[in-house]
């Protein structure tokens, strides 16, 4: 489990404290899930950048094979779940598992942002007009 885990710092030009970390009542699901406890947590902690703010869970094999992802709007949350209107989406096309696992995978190394936007140019290029893919230079 990948988790944005800053440290709360004063912005002195903004007069306001940066992003801490999770939030409470996200540290204390993680805490009364054991997930704490089970060494599972990596935690993010590179200053705030454009790497955006991700939501999937990938369904891995005892032979470390991509079978599935989870993905979507929806926040992990008892209110995002029961309280709100989001959508998740369940993928099992093995090739996209594949390059899912891949970013969780490059995710997971708190990489900078110019390492990971990189990484994604090459992982997910643009469509061209004339149909083929486009790798950014």
């Amino acid at each position: 489990l990948v988790v944005d885990w800053k440290r709360a710092a004063w912005s002195e030009d903004r007069k306001v404290w940066t992003q801490r970390g999770p939030q409470h009542l996200n540290y204390w699901a993680l805490a009364e899930s054991g997930l704490l406890d089970a060494e599972c947590i990596i935690q993010r902690t590179r200053p705030l950048s454009a790497i955006s703010h991700n939501k999937f869970i990938v369904l891995v094999s005892p032979q470390g094979v991509a079978k599935s992802v989870w993905t979507g709007s929806t926040n992990i949350t008892s209110g995002a779940i029961f309280g709100h209107s989001n959508v998740g989406h369940v993928i099992r096309e093995p090739e996209l598992c594949k390059q899912y696992l891949a970013y969780w995978e490059k995710l997971a190394t708190d990489p900078d942002k110019q390492d990971f936007a990189a990484f994604n140019e090459k992982l997910s290029p643009l469509p061209t007009q004339d149909g083929g893919l486009h790798e950014w230079q």
